[in-house]
């Protein structure tokens, strides 16, 4: 008997402590809010998730955009920089034609030089001939036009070089 009664103590005591349990369960607010509060973190959550997912979608197109318009620049700027390897070749082989045609003419003006010399010379000891003296002369006269026009289109040629510069100079 003495289980019986310890059985009874024991069931009774457990009675007791649920009885607690669902007063202070009934006197407790319902934990509604808690639930609500968590939904309402969630759906910000989900939200915040939704627009950082937009955003980087949005960043990762403008990169792609941003990377095509450097594809797109380094292609033109490549192009731009064989044109302008090709011009400068052409502008080197004609300053080195015009620098060729100069050492020529100088050479040929120099010749006749030392002929005109040569005639003057010949005509102080006395002994002329007006009409050698005259060619000597209209030699030197054309290789002197020769030597200008030589210089003009040399000139002309570095005019026609600086001149992009100086708009670029001036537009800057």
């Amino acid at each position: 008997m003495s289980e019986l009664s310890e059985l009874e103590r024991r069931l009774s005591e457990a009675l007791d402590r649920i009885r607690e349990g669902v007063e202070r369960l009934t006197l407790a607010p319902l934990p509604a809010a808690p639930s609500e509060a968590a939904a309402d973190e969630a759906r910000g959550a989900a939200e915040e998730i939704a627009s950082l997912r937009e955003a980087l979608e949005a960043e990762r197109l403008a990169n792609a955009q941003l990377e095509e318009r450097l594809a797109a620049i380094r292609s033109r700027l490549e192009e731009k920089v064989e044109e302008l390897s090709g011009e400068v070749e052409g502008l080197r082989e004609q300053l080195e034609a015009t620098h060729a045609r100069n050492r020529h003419l100088k050479r040929r003006l120099e010749e006749v030089r030392a002929a005109l010399a040569r005639l003057r010379e010949a005509a102080s000891e006395g002994v002329t001939e007006p009409e050698q003296i005259n060619r000597a002369m209209l030699a030197e006269l054309e290789s002197l036009r020769a030597l200008r026009e030589a210089d003009r289109h040399e000139l002309d040629a570095l005019i026609a070089e600086l001149k992009p510069l100086v708009e670029e100079a001036a537009d800057a």
